[in-house]
């Protein structure tokens, strides 16, 4: 539903319009995913940002393992997580 600012600044002065603190949170929208109903509201920001991290670390993990263009495709083991993990950890940036 599309609202224009005068809907919204008149829905809120009705109070029939509500905005949750943090709603608009980088770090959540980052981790909110089309179709799941995760409720991650409850995290601190901080707490936030590691299951970003955790989230981002996954997501390449699975992009190396399926690229196999690549030499090495790490497999999911304990090992090939470690070796993943030493070679790419300097290309893990702060976006």
């Amino acid at each position: 539903m599309s609202k224009t600012d005068k809907d919204i600044n008149a829905l809120l002065r009705s109070k029939r319009l509500r905005i949750d603190e943090g709603r608009y949170s980088k770090t959540l929208s980052i981790l909110r995913v089309r179709h799941d109903s995760s409720d991650l509201s409850d995290l601190s920001e901080e707490e936030l940002r590691t299951v970003a991290w955790k989230k981002e670390w996954c997501v390449r993990f699975l992009r190396e393992a399926s690229n196999i263009e690549e030499r090495w495709q790490p497999r999911r083991t304990l090992e090939d997580f470690g070796v993943f993990v030493e070679i790419y950890r300097d290309a893990m940036v702060v976006s």
